[in-house]
């Protein structure tokens, strides 16, 4: 029966049934046809983890890669994604890790996604020299917290092809990147303004997402009397802004939104409870000198936008064409309204807003419903 049907027939079943890895692991003993079917699964996209094993998570990865370098090493070349998440086991917070190695990275040729999540945890960069080149990588998430910025700016340096990187906001800050560094990087996410500014000074990443987990970073920004130009021009490239909080006002997000004046598409996320949505518009006066066409607020607050606030907000805004609310009210349902400049003009007041459903590429969503508001 096994061998009657294709290999892609059977990786169609084992996919839908989505098995965990355990599970598969003990249908590779069956035949040498079911191994080969299940090795491919089980070495597509590897997590390894030591948060409920006893074993540190170095001496997992290290099992890893005897596991997928042995013979031929044609496990190591199935690997496209590899997911590393570890914590403290030894009761010492910020203790340092260095599993993930040069030799590591460099069996795995076809590696295209490296995730990384370490908790009270520094997770030591490969050691790597001019020469060392991982070009297979395209997207970086690396969760973790970072003493040495030196040696990840050489890490970075060592990935020509990386496309996305996410860094956490405040476990990142500076970074003193090579300026022949990261030369196809386009997605910024989760970035603390620090790490922004040294990534974005000198490249073209149009895709950015800020987080702030308090107010010390943005308060030189809020000094009416400072020169700030050099930092615009290091900010223009930038079309889809992201700007979220759990610490911070919406107020003060937006101010910081007003330093990126090429923004087609601005996300303010944040947790503060607001009187009103109007103290918030207040201020979306400083948004006038830039491209915004889209711009959505998510915010915890109790009373609801009018239909002629929503109109003060686009005569500020002159690009605007649609301004999503997402309300979250205190102990009742949520409330997400969207308001068109044409419905506005027309009489209408608002509807009902669509939910995102691509988070990371949130701005190709928004693009089609740009190009249906008129006028």
């Amino acid at each position: 029966m096994i061998h009657t049907l294709p290999p892609e027939v059977w990786l169609s079943i084992f996919k839908d049934f989505q098995w965990p890895q355990h599970e598969l692991a003990s249908m590779m003993s069956i035949s040498a046809y079911t191994k080969n079917i299940v090795e491919t699964l089980l070495y597509k996209h590897p997590e390894i983890g030591n948060q409920s094993q006893d074993l540190e998570i170095s001496h997992l990865v290290e099992q890893f890669h005897r596991s997928i370098t042995k013979g031929d090493g044609h496990l190591a070349d199935i690997v496209q994604s590899l997911h590393l998440s570890g914590s403290c086991r030894s009761g010492q917070p910020g203790s340092d890790n260095t599993c993930l190695t040069t030799p590591l990275l460099m069996s795995l040729r076809n590696l295209k996604h490296l995730s990384l999540f370490f908790c009270d945890m520094v997770l030591i960069p490969p050691a790597v020299d001019p020469s060392c080149q991982f070009a297979s990588i395209t997207h970086l998430d690396y969760s973790t917290e970072l003493d040495d910025p030196v040696a990840f700016a050489a890490f970075l340096g060592s990935l020509p092809s990386l496309e996305y990187m996410k860094s956490w906001g405040d476990y990142i800050g500076s970074i003193p990147l090579a300026p022949e560094a990261l030369p196809r990087l386009r997605h910024l996410d989760y970035a603390s303004f620090d790490s922004a500014v040294s990534v974005l000074t000198g490249r073209h990443v149009p895709h950015v997402c800020l987080f702030f987990d308090d107010l010390e970073p943005l308060i030189p920004l809020l000094n009416d009397g400072a020169d700030y130009s050099t930092l615009r021009d290091t900010f223009r490239c930038v079309e889809s802004l992201s700007v979220v909080s759990e610490h911070v006002g919406p107020i003060t997000l937006i101010i910081c939104a007003s330093y990126f004046q090429g923004i087609k598409y601005l996300q303010i996320r944040s947790e503060i409870t607001m009187p009103s949505v109007d103290v918030v518009l207040d201020l979306a006066g400083t948004l006038q000198a830039t491209k915004l066409e889209y711009f959505e607020l998510n915010l915890f607050c109790y009373k609801i936008l009018t239909a002629n606030s929503a109109r003060t907000l686009f005569s500020q805004i002159p690009t605007l064409k649609i301004f999503d609310l997402r309300r979250t009210i205190i102990d009742a349902d949520s409330e997400d309204c969207r308001f068109r400049r044409d419905k506005l003009k027309d009489g209408s007041e608002s509807i009902q807003a669509k939910p995102l459903t691509q988070w990371n590429r949130w701005w190709t969503v928004i693009e089609e419903d740009l190009g249906d508001v008129k006028g």
